[in-house]
C-alpha cells in the first residue's frame, strides 16, 4: 500500500508501540532498528510546503523510537498473554507490516513472525488449544511463501528496448536476496527511491539499451586497478606491448589504483584533479596537473577543457585512453565535445552518475547516444555505492554505471552473451553484493523490440 509519508510515520510509530507491548526487550531493539530508518526514510521525503511543516511535529517520535533502540525498554516488565492471545497479536503486527513496510525489511521481519508464531504453536498444549494452532499453521505457509517479485510483478515493456530486464534469473531466489541485501544498503543510507510507474519502466529500459554492451571479435577481456574501488574491466589488448602509451585520468581523488598499473605498464598517465593538492602515489609515468575538468569554451584559470588538454601536450591523433571519474560533471564534459575531440580517445572508461534521476532522462539519454554514435560500449558495471531506482518487479536502475567504451572504427564487434556482472567484475563495497543487470541480448527466450 503506498502512502503519503506523514501517515507512513504515524503507522510505524505505531507498529513500534505494538511491539514493544508483546515482545521482549532485546527483540524490540532489533525491531527499533528498522523502525528508525523507515521513519527517517520518510522524513527524508517530506518535501512538499504542507509536509515540510510536520516534520518537527515527529521529534518526539523519532527520540521515542531512538530510546527503544538504545535499549531504553529493560525497565518495562512483559506484557503476560497466553499463547493463543500472543498468537493473534503477531498476526495482527505482521499484517501493520505488510501494510507499511519496503520490500527489504518486509522479508526479514516476516520471517522473524513466522519464527514468534511457530514458538507460540509450539507452547500450546490442550487439546482446544492445538485444534486452533493447526490455523496459524496456514498463516505460517502464507508468510514462507512471499516473494516480493510476485507481490509486485513487472510490466511487460510496450516499447522492449533490452531484454535485460527480461532475464529470467531475476526472478530466482538468490538474485532476489541478492536485491534484497543491497536494498537494505540503500535503506540504511536513505537513498533509496521507489517508482512503480509504467512509464519509469519504460524509461529505464531506454537507458539499458544506451549502454547495451558488443564483444570485440577474439579479443578477451582484463581489470586493471585492483580487486575492489577503483579498478576498471578493459579489453585485454596486451598493454605492455603497445607502442603509443598515453592515458588520461580525470579525477584522481585519494586513491587511483588504475593510474599506478597504468604507469607500470609503460603509460604516461595525465591526471586532472583540482579537488587534491597532490596526486595520491608518485611514479615517473604519472604526470599531476591540479586542474578540474571543464566544459566551457573558455574556462578558469583552474580549469582545463577537453581541447585545451590535448593541444597543450600535442596529443591529437595518438590514441587515448581516458578513464574519468568527476562525480557527475561527465556529462556536461561529453555535452560539449565535438566528434572530432571524440575520436581521439580510442578507449573510454567512464563513471556515469545520476542516472537514477528520471527528472534528468531526456538529458541523460542525448548524451548516451551521442557517444554511442562513435565509440561501442564492450563491458557495464554497477556501483553498489548509488542509490537505485526501484523499480516494479523488483528491476533496478542503478545510478552509477561504470562503462568501457572502445572507438567503433577500430574492431569487428558480435552480439554480447555475457552476464553482468562478470567474472571480472568487484563490488565496489565489498560488503554489500553486486548489482545483478542479467543479459543484455536476447538469447533468453524473450523476443526484443528496439525502441
Amino acid at each position: 500500500m503506498i502512502e503519503d509519508n506523514y501517515r507512513q510515520i504515524y503507522s510505524w510509530a505505531k507498529i513500534l508501540e505494538k511491539i514493544v507491548a508483546n515482545i521482549t526487550p532485546d527483540i524490540a531493539q532489533e525491531c527499533a532498528d528498522f523502525c528508525f530508518a523507515a521513519i527517517q526514510f520518510n522524513l527524508a521525503m517530506m518535501q512538499g510546503g504542507r509536509e515540510k511543516m510536520l516534520v518537527p511535529k515527529f521529534a518526539k517520535t523519532l527520540e521515542y523510537v531512538k530510546h527503544v533502540k538504545s535499549g531504553g525498554i529493560q525497565n518495562i516488565p512483559s506484557t503476560e498473554k497466553d499463547n493463543f492471545e500472543q498468537l493473534f497479536v503477531w498476526t495482527e503486527i505482521l499484517d501493520d507490516i505488510a501494510e507499511n513496510l519496503e520490500f527489504d525489511i518486509l522479508n526479514e521481519c516476516e520471517s522473524f513472525c513466522a519464527a514468534i508464531i511457530k514458538a507460540g504453536i509450539a507452547k500450546i498444549q490442550s487439546d482446544q488449544e492445538r485444534a486452533l494452532a493447526r490455523k496459524f499453521t496456514e498463516v505460517i505457509e502464507k508468510i514462507q511463501s512471499y516473494n516480493p517479485y510476485i507481490a509486485y510483478p513487472a510490466p511487460v515493456c510496450k516499447n522492449r528496448s533490452t531484454a535485460a530486464f527480461d532475464d529470467p534469473r531475476h526472478d530466482q531466489s538468490e538474485i532476489i536476496a541478492q536485491k534484497l541485501h543491497y536494498m537494505r544498503h540503500c535503506l540504511g543510507r536513505i537513498q533509496h527511491v521507489y517508482n512503480r510507474s509504467d512509464d519509469a519502466y519504460e524509461k529505464s529500459c531506454r537507458i539499458y539499451k544506451a549502454f547495451m554492451p558488443k564483444t570485440i571479435t577474439s579479443i578477451g577481456k582484463i581489470r586493471i586497478g585492483g580487486q575492489g574501488d577503483g579498478g576498471y574491466v578493459m579489453p585485454d589488448l596486451d598493454y605492455a606491448k603497445k607502442k603509443v602509451k598515453i592515458a588520461y585520468s580525470f579525477g584522481v581523488s585519494s586513491s587511483s589504483p588504475w593510474d599506478s598499473q597504468m604507469a607500470n605498464l609503460g603509460y604516461d598517465v595525465f591526471q586532472y584533479d583540482g579537488t587534491i593538492d597532490a596526486p595520491p602515489e608518485r611514479h615517473p609515468n604519472l604526470h599531476f596537473y591540479r586542474y578540474n575538468i571543464s566544459a566551457e569554451a573558455n574556462p578558469p584559470e583552474n580549469q582545463r577543457n577537453i581541447r585545451h588538454i590535448l593541444t597543450e601536450h600535442g596529443h591529437f591523433g595518438k590514441n587515448i585512453i581516458l578513464q574519468c571519474d568527476i562525480e557527475g560533471f561527465e556529462w556536461e564534459m561529453f555535452k560539449t565535445m565535438n566528434e572530432n575531440e571524440m575520436e581521439q580517445f580510442e578507449m573510454i572508461i567512464v563513471e556515469f552518475h545520476g542516472l537514477a534521476d528520471l527528472n534528468r532522462f531526456d538529458y541523460h539519454l542525448n548524451i548516451l547516444e551521442k557517444i554511442n554514435r562513435t565509440h561501442q560500449a564492450v563491458h557495464v558495471h554497477c556501483n553498489n555505492a548509488g542509490a537505485s531506482l526501484f523499480l516494479q518487479g523488483l528491476r533496478l536502475l542503478p545510478s552509477i554505471w561504470e562503462v568501457t567504451y572502445v572507438r567503433k572504427t577500430d574492431y569487428i564487434f558480435t552480439d554480447c552473451h555475457e552476464t553482468f556482472p562478470s567474472i571480472y567484475d568487484m563490488p565496489n563495497i565489498p560488503q554489500y553484493p553486486d548489482i545483478f543487470l542479467g543479459k543484455f541480448n536476447n538469447d533468453i527466450g524473450t523476443s526484443v523490440e528496439h525502441v
